[in-house]
């Protein structure tokens, strides 16, 4: 009987042990996956945190076309990179490139101003991804983004997707705008307007994010929400 009771207590305690041990590593395996990158950030800010940020060409991510002429281009260049540093070699960073359009900003909410409008019969007016590079990771222009049609309402259309991974991950995409010299008339552009920005979007733990240029930080998705 004592040898039953004490084979008892010492099952009981080999099996307390094993518990604590399991919620020991389990808690510890929690908060190094949290903090992955920075180790004083909280969870919420893990990924963006691995994030170096976007570069655009001209310092600007809007696409503004005024008293522009047929045969007329222009080519938008943009970096999307993580850290140098601090960026576990296998982490992947998913992320959108989106054009928003927003007809208003450029006073052409209506078909008198509106250049996208005013070219889409003849298909004039038009944008073209071009094929990104990349030092690791995948990018991808989004299906028929070459010559494709300027949008001629606000709202947002895919450019591309793409996976930064590992750290001083580097992609370099390429837009470019071109309005056409269709050799006939096109009269009906004259006095026309477009304004757009490029906008590159990451999934964090804490919702959509997306890179404002103005103040150098990644924001909630969209701005001002």
């Amino acid at each position: 009987m004592e040898n039953n009771r004490g084979q008892s207590i010492f099952l009981s305690v080999v099996g307390i042990a094993t518990l604590l041990v399991a919620i020991v590593g389990a808690t510890f395996a929690y908060f190094s996956i949290s903090v992955t990158g920075n180790t004083t950030a909280s969870s919420i800010n893990v990924t963006t945190a691995l994030l170096g940020g976007v570069t655009y060409s001209g310092n600007t991510a809007g696409i503004n076309v005024t008293d522009v002429y047929p045969g007329w281009t222009e080519t938008k260049t943009f970096t999307i990179s993580t850290d140098a540093t601090g960026v576990d070699a296998t982490a992947n960073i998913n992320y959108i490139v989106n054009l928003h359009t927003n007809t208003t900003a450029a006073n052409s909410n209506d078909d008198t101003k509106n250049l996208a409008a005013a070219a889409a019969s003849k298909h004039d007016f038009t944008y073209t991804v071009g094929t990104p590079t990349t030092t690791a990771g995948t990018a991808t222009p989004a299906v028929n983004s070459t010559n494709a049609d300027m949008p001629t309402t606000d709202g947002i259309v895919e450019l591309g997707t793409g996976t930064l991974v590992g750290p001083n991950c580097i992609h370099t995409w390429s837009f470019t705008v071109l309005l056409k010299e269709s050799s006939t008339d096109q009269n009906e552009l004259q006095g026309k307007s477009y304004h757009g920005v490029i906008q590159v979007v990451v999934a964090t733990t804490d919702g959509l994010r997306t890179w404002d240029n103005a103040n150098s930080s990644w924001t909630k998705y969209p701005l001002g929400s």
